[in-house]
């Protein structure tokens, strides 16, 4: 059993992170999993023997909530990513809802005025407020909501422009490093571990 997965949130992602990983990163298994989903199949992997999850927005959070003992390393939304998300949702209008858990948007108002556009945040905590935050959204007056796959199918429930706050290949590349990196750091102390054992052993022999 592999110490690291990747867990997607849908198809399209578990290609696109697939494709990411093959050259350097093809020893870590990438399944599908998403918010509720993906806390399922993270207690299954914990089960398992795994050790670190990588994953994005609402299911890193999910999983850090459910208390499952592995370490979560969240997929990072670039300002690259947030930038051609908000480029594309201009094609709708200008007054851009943000329905998002706060993770997926940190820094987002700094880009208003370099985009031109007027943006409203509306922050999720789980997965259960994405449907009436988006409601509240198109209430507001907003032309188009961006967020991750929770809001876009509440957005598809209301026939709303949605356009998805994608993850780059630049943050899934750098979420796989870390998660090696935090891999290799915690197979070094259980080798130094064994081998203070095998000393005390050998001195109390």
């Amino acid at each position: 059993m592999s110490l690291i997965t990747l867990l997607a949130p849908d198809n399209t992602m578990l290609t696109k992170a697939r494709e990411a990983l093959k050259a350097q990163h093809g020893d870590i298994p990438i399944i599908k999993g998403l918010l509720s989903e993906g806390v399922a199949a993270a207690s299954a992997l914990a089960a398992n023997g795994a050790e670190i999850i990588i994953t994005r927005g609402g299911t890193a959070l999910a999983i850090r909530n459910a208390g499952i003992p592995v370490t979560v390393v969240e997929i990072p939304i670039t300002g690259f990513d947030i930038i051609r998300c908000v480029e594309k949702a201009k094609q709708f209008g200008v007054k851009i809802g943000v329905v998002s858990f706060p993770s997926m948007i940190i820094g987002i108002e700094c880009l208003v005025s370099i985009l031109e556009v007027d943006i409203r945040l509306y922050p999720i905590y789980d997965e259960t407020e994405a449907d009436p935050m988006v409601a509240q959204a198109i209430l507001e007056g907003v032309q188009v909501v961006i967020g991750g796959y929770i809001t876009g199918k509440a957005a598809m429930k209301y026939h709303f422009p949605f356009v998805l706050i994608e993850s780059g290949v630049e943050g899934i590349l750098q979420a796989a490093q870390e998660a090696k990196r935090i891999a290799y750091a915690r197979n070094l102390e259980k080798a130094k571990t064994s081998l203070f054992r095998a000393v005390l052993d050998y001195a109390y022999e």
